[in-house]
């Protein structure tokens, strides 16, 4: 099975998938590349089935299709007209755009849509927390990201979030925030980081599980 692999100081052989169902191994430097070979041929009855699962979940850019935004489920309707716009009418998202065969376009206008009406949803989870993390958050901003569910720069004090989770519940995306407003307290996943995490959010686990089912 092809992947894609990154030789690290590890002890461990792991294996993920992305968003697209690519195969990617992260492997300590010392393991020979036929060992590795091994590994992912053991797990190929796992990695079919979550690449079966990826790829149905996926969202397709077709008037018709269904469309989730957190815990919402809405009907894209695709308009050939000479703009570019989003907007929700009920539950039909209507997108008009200059060319309706340009997948990436119109899924970068639905993400940046996303992106706006997520901004009560981010504050409100920031104004939840604020008195455990005492530091001000500059900038939440959202991204395609391959490897992570989020990132924080801490000494700008800047978090930023897959787009992938606009498909998700909208406690995974509360769940993945706060993982990154702890980071702005504590740098590293040390004992304390997850202690601070933990009092926030008792159940961080089972959600992390929805996250990533």
């Amino acid at each position: 099975m092809k992947y894609i692999l990154t030789k690290k100081r590890i002890k461990n052989i792991i294996l993920r998938l992305d968003k697209n169902g690519n195969i990617k191994v992260s492997a300590p430097i010392w393991v020979n590349n036929d060992v590795i070979d091994r590994f992912v041929d053991s797990k190929k009855e796992w990695i079919e089935s979550r690449q079966n699962i990826i790829k149905n979940n996926l969202p397709k850019y077709a008037s018709g299709e269904k469309i989730v935004f957190f815990d919402n489920v809405y009907i894209l309707n695709i308009i050939l007209c000479n703009k570019n716009k989003v907007d929700l009418n009920n539950d039909i998202l209507n997108v008009y755009t200059k060319d309706n065969t340009n997948v990436k376009k119109i899924e970068s206008m639905i993400n940046h849509y996303f992106t706006s009406l997520s901004n009560d949803y981010i504050n409100s989870i920031i104004i939840k927390y604020s008195n455990a993390i005492s530091r001000k958050v500059e900038t939440v901003k959202f991204r395609n990201m391959t490897s992570r569910w989020g990132s924080c720069n801490v000494k700008n004090a800047t978090i930023t979030l897959n787009t992938i989770l606009f498909r998700k519940p909208i406690i995974c995306l509360e769940y993945v925030l706060l993982h990154e407003l702890v980071h702005l307290v504590y740098a590293n996943h040390s004992r304390d980081f997850y202690n601070l995490l933990e009092s926030l959010m008792p159940n961080w686990r089972e959600i992390k599980f929805i996250l990533e089912s």
